[in-house]
């Protein structure tokens, strides 16, 4: 959705060549950090629920 914003804004000459290449990276950027990010915070927030988790499975 966002890459087709960018994509009207840029043929409506709303934004510049430069920022629609800007604005595209960021895009991609987000979508390669988020995955990481989110495995992050879940370790951060719940520290032990994988080791529960295996000892659960075991059972």
């Amino acid at each position: 959705m966002s890459f087709l914003i960018s994509f009207a804004a840029l043929s409506l000459d709303i934004i510049n060549d430069f920022v629609y290449k800007f604005t595209i990276s960021l895009i991609s950027l987000t979508l390669i950090i988020s995955p990481f990010w989110i495995v992050l915070i879940e370790k951060v927030i719940n520290p032990g629920i994988s080791k529960n988790q295996e000892e659960f499975t075991k059972k």
